[in-house]
């Protein structure tokens, strides 16, 4: 059986995950998604699934708290989630988050507007960011 792609998408607005599921959707119909508001929300659900642990976890720098950095460094700490590739999008992510990314093992992605996302450039910066 082919492994599936799990992908965790969070941001706090409804109306931007909605735009990137259907981003998603217009190239790679089979990857399986979830939405959350919060990064909180996303990490308890890891937590309590006995499943799976997504393969991705996108969050919006909209939805990057001060609080999100540790609840990431505790998803860390259990074995099904340490591969989980976490990535942090949006068009000006600050110093400070992208030096903090390295403690729970994040990657940065820039984009130069969310308004025109184009999956296959995004997908190839991903790859790029883990190789």
């Amino acid at each position: 059986m082919q492994h599936k792609t799990f992908v965790y998408i969070i941001d706090i607005e409804s109306s931007n995950r909605k735009k990137y599921i259907d981003t998603i959707n217009k190239t790679y119909p089979n990857v399986i998604k979830n939405t959350f508001p919060s990064v909180k929300e996303a990490v308890d659900l890891v937590k309590i699934d006995v499943i799976a642990a997504p393969d991705y976890i996108f969050i919006s720098q909209n939805a990057f708290l001060k609080s999100t950095q540790a609840q990431l460094r505790g998803l860390r700490t259990l074995k099904k989630c340490r591969k989980i590739k976490i990535i942090l999008f949006g068009t000006s992510i600050s110093r400070e988050i992208t030096a903090k990314a390295k403690e729970y093992d994040g990657r940065i992605l820039n984009f130069a507007s969310n308004e025109n996302l184009l999956i296959k450039e995004i997908s190839d910066k991903v790859k790029r960011l883990y190789n």
